[in-house]
């Protein structure tokens, strides 16, 4: 009598993807959540609370948009942490923290236009993370097709 040997693990990794992009999603709304409390936070009336506040809420806030891009491209990349390169994880967490940085500032002591210009690098930051973590989740031989194609 054979027993037959099914491999599930496709199957599990399949299932796991939307549960990966719902903790990736989680954490970036926890990010968004967190910058709103700091910049309620630091409109308070004693300038060392409101420094310290603004200090540490950017330190976790970015932390936390660093890892939910890292999650979200893990599982869309298909592969795991460890096989992305160091140099444009660096890159992202140092653009995470200008994103949130910038958009603090401007929420906190920003006026009229300020905050739109404020909100506009933020957002502007925060689009060069995605992208940076985007090309470096490509596989080496799309980067190199790619610049074939088009140095042509």
């Amino acid at each position: 009598m054979s027993q037959a040997f099914y491999d599930f693990a496709p199957y599990a990794a399949s299932a796991s993807v939307p549960l990966r992009l719902g903790a990736a999603l989680v954490l970036a709304w926890g990010a968004c959540l967190l910058v709103l409390k700091v910049a309620q936070r630091a409109g308070g009336p004693h300038p060392m609370v409101n420094r310290s506040w603004a200090i540490v809420g950017t330190v976790v806030a970015a932390m936390a948009l660093w890892v939910a891009v890292l999650c979200g491209v893990c599982v869309i990349a298909g592969t795991g942490v460890a096989e992305l390169p160091l140099l444009p994880c660096a890159l992202t967490l140092l653009f995470a923290g200008a994103a949130i940085g910038v958009t603090l500032l401007a929420a906190i002591r920003g006026k009229g236009a300020q905050r739109l210009l404020g909100a506009a690098a933020g957002g502007g930051c925060s689009m060069a993370t995605i992208s940076v973590w985007a090309e470096s989740s490509l596989p080496a031989s799309a980067r190199c097709c790619r610049k074939r194609r088009w140095s042509g």
